[in-house]
């Protein structure tokens, strides 16, 4: 006798294949009997159950008519009924422990059972060879988990009592009291590695019906997969809770083509299928033969409870993100902060499940406008928060620059996770190491700090020797955690002990005081910091220019380079150059929390460059020659600042206090309080460098200025390493864009560079990927004289500025273009309709104080 039961028109043998059924509708459960033997079946012989229903009598069809169930005829019994309301989908996880203290070998065939709340389970072991011979093998069950000696294993020393795929494959099979499903494993006493194929399907009470394993048993489960790991004790993530079932079996990787597999199987977490799943079986019954069939309904999964959270802050209408985006508010004025929050997942918010908070307006209850007007925030539906305040008297612009030291005296080795704190002025940050694996698995790593900075040393990389302290991105790529005490703007890192490449990738962002509350790197966190980037280098120590300025945030990230096809960078970290965002900029954070979730987004705001006052306007010079000014002594390695509204001289710059006396200044620019760009118009040997071309660039950095100035140099640009190799291209005039940091370049002669072909009375711009002795970027046209009547011999360009938007402009010789003629003293301004291959603008005069002198350098310092 055949029994064969389907739910509402399915055969859902299995969970998975359970038709969906909402609760409260009709569900129609049909057994459809056959006599497969060769004996008849009178009616009142048949008996047909069903576990959940009770006994089936409605017979909707009878085969031939009659009342015999003759042998291949089949009747068909039907029950109907109402569809419950399931409320889960696998009840609670629960855990199973599968420890003991036995012997390493003992009884081939011998069964352990092991219970978890109302649920038990039976394990017993077998072995297979490769050419598929199957027999029993003994469990063990350790203090570490359950673990397999086969025949061929002897009395399981020397590490052969685990579940291993040398020699034999191991198995281990699970049968349960009733169908759960299967959630994760823990894998314990891992040797060389740890990978797994494991099964799960569905038998017959498998629980007091033992079965025995071989090729045909593991074919008819219903669902397999491998699931790979590393050498150490781990989790393992199996079946996704895809398939239910009363079976599992366990066995070392049967698919690795080099089986080094060995490890203990210490706990299975499992939920019940109690709830959500709606089982019954049919059985039928005649004359001393029988057989049961199950089948299974469930109300349908409901849509994934995906909650999601979005806030959008803005300063005065202005999504001012990064401080260059910052508004102009005049202090004393109205200030408008408005907080779009946006529900972008799949779960309603009650108004009093959502907190909106600004880190320094505190709570923002204020709703202006509340999206369809009742007090839930629905799927992808936007409330607007709001609060106003008066704008602060800001001072500065982002604070002086700051430098953390990033040095030390640990071990190459030592305890993962370690965190390690250092200090510059008031500010602190906690440095801590991470890493992962190419499929995405993230570890904790132990993080030295060495004189030459910060190296990482990761689970795969031993004791760190060999050079593996550094982070890499050989094997597992490593990562270096930033958390500040404050929003910092990072300006750039020094790399140091670097091996055949130094690129990196970083991301900055903000996270809720990060500083006290560590955070834990894996891929979800680094997509939600606001920016990333790469910066790429080369084999020798180097600052890193990263994040331009432009996003402040309390964590950063560094890594050897993510996105490298040749990964081979190896380098340590041992400085951060910062700025505090503590005057001149003022950053809020507005932060929402709803049921769980939550999302943050700063904005800013600045006062606005004052108006210019009498008296803080200069220009700044230097000289070609020897000249006396208002009685003071002025050489060529001299730079001169002449007030505008006093219309006095000093000394900005004096070169011989640091070493330049005698050095001509062939051009220049000041790019901060305490630095300057210089180019001579000789090669000089400079202190710390060595020997610095014509068409270089080097960076003064000074302790003072003026009378009395001292400080140190370092290279800045080096012009042969981007084509300035010609005795012409010796740079004699330079200034920085302020918006985007490129160099502007003019040159004593024609110029020649990848990409660019240009005269004297040209200008280049220079958008750099890296500075330094290994500078690298590329070339285009800024200024061309031609277009605007600057062709003479005496009209090349020899002194550049900026002024605004204003390009600041000297000559060799005498020089007159519409609207204004002069000599090479003389400084006149264009402003400029087009820049680039099509110049265009006008011309106006700007200073024409000097007689008998030629400028080489200027500057305008408002």
């Amino acid at each position: 006798i055949e029994i064969e039961k389907s739910t509402n028109g399915v055969d859902a043998d299995a969970p998975e294949d359970a038709p969906e059924i909402a609760p409260g509708d009709t569900v129609t459960w049909t057994y459809k009997v056959t006599n497969t033997g060769n004996v008849s079946f009178a009616e009142n012989e048949i008996q047909v159950t069903d576990d959940q229903e009770g006994t089936i009598t409605n017979i909707i069809n009878k085969g031939d008519g009659d009342d015999t169930l003759a042998p291949d005829e089949m009747w068909t019994y039907q029950k109907t009924g109402t569809a419950q309301n399931l409320t889960g989908s696998g009840g609670q996880t629960q855990t199973f422990n599968l420890t003991g203290n036995s012997g390493l070998d003992g009884q081939d065939g011998n069964i352990r059972t092991f219970t978890a709340g109302d649920v038990s389970v039976k394990a017993s072991a077998f072995s297979r060879t490769n050419s598929g011979n199957w027999s029993e093998a003994f469990l063990g069950a350790f203090s570490s988990g359950l673990g397999v000696t086969d025949t061929s294993e002897g009395n399981g020393g020397n590490d052969r009592h685990k579940v291993d795929n040398v020699g034999r494959d191991n198995y281990i099979l699970f049968e349960f009291s009733e169908d759960v499903v299967i959630d994760r494993t823990f894998l314990d006493s891992v040797g060389a590695d740890s990978d797994i194929t494991y099964w799960v399907g569905s038998k017959t009470d498998a629980f007091n019906n033992h079965n025995t394993l071989d090729d045909g048993f593991l074919n008819s489960l219903e669902f397999t997969q491998d699931n790979n790991g590393e050498s150490s004790s781990r989790w393992a993530n199996i079946n996704n809770q895809q398939v239910a079932g009363n079976v599992l079996v366990i066995a070392a990787s049967t698919s690795d083509n080099t089986p080094d597999d060995r490890f203990k199987v210490k706990k299975l977490e499992f939920q019940q299928v109690e709830s959500g799943i709606y089982q019954n079986i049919g059985t039928v019954v005649a004359d001393g033969v029988n057989d049961s069939d199950p089948s299974h309904y469930v109300n349908g999964e409901p849509d994934p409870q995906n909650p999601g959270i979005e806030i959008e802050k803005s300063t005065n209408g202005v999504d001012a993100d990064a401080p260059e985006d910052a508004p102009e508010i005049a202090p004393g004025d109205t200030v408008t902060w408005t907080y779009k929050v946006t529900n972008t997942g799949n779960v309603s918010f009650a108004e009093n499940e959502i907190q909106v908070t600004d880190d320094q307006e505190g709570t923002i209850t204020n709703i202006i406008n509340k999206g369809d007007g009742d007090d839930t925030l629905a799927p992808d539906e936007m409330w607007t928060y709001q609060k106003t305040g008066t704008a602060q008297n800001l001072t500065g612009s982002g604070g002086q620059t700051q430098t953390f030291n990033l040095t030390g005296n640990s071990g190459l080795d030592g305890q993962d996770g370690n965190i390690r704190t250092f200090t510059a002025g008031d500010v602190s940050v906690k440095a801590s190491a991470f890493s992962r694996t190419n499929s995405g698995n993230w570890s904790e790593a132990f993080l030295g700090a060495f004189s030459s900075g910060l190296g990482v040393t990761d689970t795969s990389e031993g004791n760190g020797g060999n050079d593996r302290h550094k982070v890499d991105n050989v094997g597992r790529d490593n990562y270096i955690l930033f958390e500040f005490s404050e929003d910092v703007v990072i300006d750039r890192t020094f790399l140091d002990s670097v091996g055949a490449d130094s690129d990196i990738t970083y991301w900055v962002g903000s996270k809720t005081d990060a500083f006290n509350n560590h955070n834990t790197l894996d891929d979800g966190f680094l997509n939600s910091l606001e920016f990333t980037q790469d910066n790429n280098g080369e084999s020798s120590s180097r600052w890193a220019n990263i994040n331009n300025q432009q996003v402040a945030g309390n964590v950063l990230v560094i890594a050897a380079s993510t996105s490298d096809n040749t990964p081979d960078d190896r380098f340590k970290v041992k400085k951060l150059e910062f700025q505090q965002v503590e005057s001149g900029i003022y950053q809020n954070i507005g932060t929402v929390v709803a049921d769980g979730v939550n999302d943050s987004d700063p904005s800013h705001y600045v006062n606005g460059e004052p108006d210019p006052q009498p008296g803080q306007n200069s220009v700044l010079f230097s000289l070609k020659y020897n000249q006396t000014l208002d009685g003071i002594s002025f050489t060529p390695e001299d730079i001169v600042e002449y007030n505008v509204a006093d219309q006095s001289y000093s000394k900005f710059f004096d070169g011989s206090d640091v070493g330049l006396g005698g050095v001509k200044i062939n051009a220049f620019e000041v790019i901060g309080n305490n630095e300057i760009l210089l180019s001579f118009e000789d090669t000089k040997n400079i202190s710390g460098i060595g020997n610095v071309d014509d068409s270089d660039i080097v960076k003064f950095t000074a302790t003072s200025l003026g009378d009395n100035t001292d400080g140190s140099f370092e290279l800045y640009f080096d012009g042969s390493d981007v084509g300035l190799k010609k005795n012409g291209e010796d740079i004699d005039g330079l200034s920085v864009d302020p918006l985007t940091g490129d160099l502007l370049i003019s040159t004593q002669g024609n110029v020649n560079v990848s990409g660019v072909s240009r005269q004297d009375e040209d200008i280049l711009r220079f958008n750099p990927n890296n500075l330094g002795s290994n500078t690298s970027g590329s070339w285009s046209v800024e200024f061309d004289g031609s277009d605007v009547e600057l062709s003479d011999s005496s009209e090349n360009l020899d002194a550049i500025g900026i002024n605004g938007e204003q390009l600041l402009l000297s000559t060799t010789g005498n020089f007159n273009v519409p609207g204004v003629s002069g000599k090479n003293q003389d400084v006149f301004a264009f402003n400029p309709n087009n820049l680039g291959v099509s110049t265009s603008g006008t011309f106006e005069e700007l200073f024409t104080e000097l007689n008998g002198n030629d400028i080489s350098g200027v500057h305008f310092l408002g």
